[in-house]
């Protein structure tokens, strides 16, 4: 590459925006980098959230910064119950153009995609048929709807106890009493 220089041009962003849902007016948009601090980041936006009538937040990343844009918008539904989420994920694609110092070389063009997220959080229900939708829940209520959706026998019940007894046989041996008759 020392035949070649950078143009400069800035890169061309091909990228197509990630999705169409109508977000509220006053919507908070976090771009979340490497290089950001998750607790400011969280902070900011809770205190923003909860003190103005803002509805929605948007929070996004490329590259690298996609586990942080994960943990902000986890760190911030386990802070603030009852919100809505729509995850939305994508390439985001430039294109940049080197320049060759020497006559018999071509130019250069090179096509990157860079993975991106999108997740938007609600305060208000938002559309359950849009793709990437969640409802905020905790492990007990997902435990919950699991049993309401599945029809409960007596077999599922033992099976269900055996299950529970050897997850706990892990951690703590159990001894059964010998009977003497």
């Amino acid at each position: 590459m020392e035949n070649y220089t950078l143009s400069l041009e800035p890169a061309i962003d091909k990228s197509e925006p990630l999705h169409s849902i109508q977000l509220d007016s006053n919507v908070i948009h976090m771009n979340v980098k490497t290089g950001s601090k998750v607790a400011n980041l969280v902070n900011y936006a809770i205190k923003q959230f909860e003190e103005d009538s803002l509805n929605q937040i948007t929070w996004n990343g490329t590259g690298d910064a996609l586990n942080k844009v994960v943990a902000c918008a986890e760190i911030m539904k386990k802070k603030i119950k009852n919100l809505y989420q729509i995850n939305k994920i994508g390439f985001a694609r430039t294109e940049e153009q080197w320049k060759s110092n020497l006559e018999n070389l071509r130019d250069i063009r090179i096509v990157r995609e860079i993975p991106r997220i999108c997740i938007i959080i609600s305060k208000t229900p938002l559309d359950p048929n849009e793709s990437g939708y969640q409802i905020s829940s905790t492990v007990k209520d997902l435990f919950n709807q699991r049993l309401q959706n599945k029809p409960r026998t007596k077999d599922t019940d033992k099976n269900a106890q055996k299950s529970i007894e050897t997850d706990e046989s892990i951690y703590v041996k159990k001894k059964k009493p010998k009977n003497k008759n």
